[in-house]
């Protein structure tokens, strides 16, 4: 009788997310010798090929930031850059800052909408800090430009 249960919930699992089980996003943080924290890493689990949409076959980096989901992809990047922001309020304001590692500022929109394109295509290949700011509330994100 124990089988049958168990056969059942497994069934009842695998059919009620379309046959496939996917694992949560994982945040992974780094630290100094201080406890400072120095660097936020999400890892995205992937999807069986056949599964991912053909339209979407760049990657999103996805993060709930003050009441924003926002979505930046594809990074790594060529040079062009796209910030989705979903739940902007019209009274909300949201700036976008891109730094180079050294701490200068290279690029700086104000009042984005909900999808902005950010063009770095004139920069060096390397890395780049990329802030998002919404009132007092700031994100960081690393940006690897190819």
């Amino acid at each position: 009788m124990k089988p049958i249960i168990i056969r059942g919930l497994i069934l009842l699992v695998v059919t009620t997310s379309g046959g496939a089980l996917y694992a949560q996003n994982t945040i992974q943080y780094g630290y100094d010798a201080s406890g400072n924290r120095t660097s936020r890493t999400i890892l995205l689990p992937s999807a069986p090929k056949s599964q991912v949409p053909e339209q979407q076959n760049m990657p999103a980096y996805t993060d709930l930031f003050a009441g924003l989901n926002i979505s930046i992809y594809p990074n790594p990047t060529k040079g062009q850059l796209t910030v989705q922001i979903d739940g902007l309020q019209p009274e909300q304001t949201v700036d976008i800052l891109v730094y180079s590692l050294s701490g200068s500022l290279l690029l700086k929109k104000t009042k984005v909408g909900a999808v902005t394109d950010i063009d770095i295509g004139s920069r060096p290949a390397g890395t780049y800090v990329m802030k998002i700011v919404s009132g007092e509330n700031t994100t960081e994100w690393k940006i690897i430009k190819e």
